[in-house]
């Protein structure tokens, strides 16, 4: 299934597929232990591989199309787009809610569209000091748990997106604030 439609009041909603992988809880929660998982309800195995999907929101407001988050860039975004009879240049507006790769992967798919994101977010990524800071903040959660060049893997896809993916969407960012209205 590309989409599951749905309505919230007067919006038309889609959930939309962008993909799927199997992962394990040892990578998707690189911090939880043997024990801990062992005391979850059921008990989990940390290593017992499961199917993980990744999607994104579509919101019809008025006239509006909004996006909530990108997809990873790679995978059916644009495709699941289409069962609703959209293309990426119909999008008016995406909504990045943070800066995981399957959240912020395929920005650049979306080329009339405005992007808001938390002013927090945007200074995360457009402040040096501070986009260092959140990349090291993500790269502790996994070390330990990762091989270095694992580590690499993961975090090289959030200083692509702030050195090679933000300067090209920068004249369509607008950061908000926490109840501040920007449809």
């Amino acid at each position: 299934m590309k989409s599951h439609k749905f309505a919230l009041g007067d919006l038309e909603c889609a959930s939309l597929y962008d993909n799927g992988q199997t992962s394990d809880l040892r990578g998707l929660f690189p911090s939880l232990s043997a024990p801990e998982a062992q005391n979850t309800l059921p008990p989990l195995n940390l290593d017992e591989k499961f199917p993980v999907g990744f999607n994104c929101l579509y919101i019809k407001q008025d006239k509006k199309h909004i996006l909530i988050d990108t997809g990873t860039g790679q995978g059916e975004l644009l495709n699941s787009l289409a069962t609703l009879g959209l293309a990426a240049n119909d999008i008016d507006i995406v909504i990045l809610t943070h800066g995981d790769r399957d959240h912020i992967g395929g920005v650049l798919n979306f080329p009339k569209a405005r992007f808001v994101l938390c002013q927090k977010m945007f200074e995360a990524w457009t402040k040096p000091t501070k986009q260092e800071g959140m990349i090291e903040e993500f790269a502790k959660l996994f070390r330990g748990s990762l091989e270095d060049e694992a580590l690499k893997a993961r975090v090289q896809p959030r200083r692509a997106f702030a050195s090679e993916v933000l300067p090209q969407i920068k004249e369509r960012l607008q950061p908000t604030v926490f109840e501040e209205e920007f449809l």
